[in-house]
């Protein structure tokens, strides 16, 4: 594997209700030990693995596309994310659908805020260019907000503790609002 170079599943679920409203209610009141017990015994985890807490992050996600919203109907995208005091630029690429998995290629560049006001003036040219070329010179501009609260946790097999070499997920709950860049018209909080 080249250095730098890695793959990365990414799977979401959407839980029922119920469990939304334990996961929530224990994410929201509960010391850390409750809530790693309400996710485990919701998600069906607590035979087989165990969650290690990590730091909560709150992300602003701005979502770039053209008046037409060419980049979400072909299943692209170009983000930035807002997190701390970094800022990342992606384009996510659709490679379509290969063996039953939906598979995109992701390009990233962290920036300073004068260099996103850059990219935002230039249009994005930088990634237009070369990773977007049929969408060079069509204006691109902020259509999607998404302010997110995620709770992190590190889940790992029960029969693999202090091994750091085993398999081993990052388990997120994300708490988010969406919000219509153009109209400022926001959403309810979603889970």
């Amino acid at each position: 594997m080249d250095e730098g170079l890695y793959v990365e599943y990414e799977l979401k679920f959407f839980p029922k209700k119920s469990t939304q409203i334990k996961l929530l209610a224990s994410l929201k009141s509960d010391t850390i030990d409750n809530v790693i017990n309400t996710i485990t015994n919701a998600l069906g985890l607590s035979d087989a693995y165990i969650l290690e807490p990590l730091d909560a992050e709150a992300l602003t996600d701005v979502y770039h596309n053209t008046d037409q919203l060419t980049l979400f109907k072909e299943g692209n995208c170009l983000r930035v994310r807002h997190s701390g005091k970094e800022t990342t630029i992606t384009a996510k690429i659709n490679r379509g659908n290969i063996n039953g998995e939906f598979k995109r290629d992701e390009y990233s560049i962290v920036c300073d805020q004068s260099t996103l006001q850059r990219h935002i003036n230039e249009n994005f040219v930088d990634f237009t260019r070369t990773k977007l070329a049929h969408l060079s010179g069509i204006r691109i501009r902020p259509y999607l907000i998404v302010k997110n609260s995620r709770r992190l946790f590190i889940m790992k097999p029960l029969d693999d503790i202090g091994n750091n070499d085993g398999f081993q997920a990052k388990l997120s709950f994300d708490m988010f609002t969406c919000i219509n860049a153009k109209t400022g018209k926001s959403s309810s909080e979603m889970y």
